[in-house]
């Protein structure tokens, strides 16, 4: 922020010494203040949008919906053949294992490559758009401390998506071991399964340590750069505008 507020005093007099009069410095900071505050951060997060288009949640669904049920894993029929050609047996209730949870996971195997696939696409679109955001703070110094605020409050794209995926790989954990309890301790297919305590006194509470302040910065590198520079800049134009105003 002091960055920030270095960048408008340094304007603030370099266009107070260059203007012919304060009428004028007043019309045209109150411009750049306007164009940089209100007119910027809204332009460029649609241009973001028109750019690198993300879809809407309807059509995101179907997408995920149809490769859910297309080509490219066993059927049930086929899922059932092959763990009864892998154990030797002619039927259901002759497995050592319970199919349920051998179903299950494989349900589930299957979900987590289709869902990466579609959400992988979604999250490098969303970067696209926050990367666009960060360099067209060449034009507004307000786009640069805005994606700074954002990175250090912890509410930036980056940090949303790492918390996300943390999450998702817990979950996935999580359902595995139900699962393979299911499957390998669960009796023979058919018979019913109550699990104990004990199963759930193994699973490990869900813990997330939010990232460095270096992993943020790092993040942000773009717009801390441009803001430097936005600085460097002003400074500069005040220095050469004061030096050869006349008093």
């Amino acid at each position: 922020y002091l960055l920030y507020f270095g960048i408008f005093i340094g304007l603030s007099l370099a266009v107070s010494a260059w203007a012919k009069s304060a009428r004028f410095a007043l019309v045209a900071l109150l411009g750049f203040w306007i164009v940089n505050g209100l007119i910027a951060p809204r332009a460029v997060a649609d241009a973001a949008k028109r750019i690198y288009p993300t879809p809407s949640a309807f059509s995101f669904q179907q997408a995920l919906d149809r490769d859910m049920q297309g080509d490219g894993r066993d059927t049930a029929e086929a899922l059932k053949q092959r763990v009864l050609a892998q154990y030797k047996v002619s039927r259901l209730e002759d497995l050592p294992v319970n199919f349920s949870g051998i179903s299950l996971q494989d349900s589930e195997e299957h979900g987590n490559e289709v869902y990466d696939k579609h959400y992988r696409a979604l999250w490098q679109t969303y970067a696209r758009q926050d990367r666009l955001k960060q360099w067209a703070g060449v034009f507004a110094p307000m786009l640069t401390m805005g994606s700074l605020s954002r990175g250090l409050a912890g509410t930036d794209f980056a940090q949303h998506q790492d918390f996300a995926q943390a999450a998702e790989q817990y979950r996935r954990v999580f359902i595995k071991q139900m699962n393979d309890d299911l499957a390998y301790n669960g009796g023979r297919t058919g018979t019913q399964y109550i699990a104990q305590p004990a199963l759930w006194a193994k699973v490990e509470a869900f813990t997330y340590e939010a990232p460095a302040v270096g992993w943020v910065l790092r993040q942000q590198s773009v717009s801390l750069t441009l803001l430097a520079l936005w600085f460097v800049a002003a400074a500069a134009a005040a220095l050469i505008a004061t030096k050869r105003m006349r008093v």
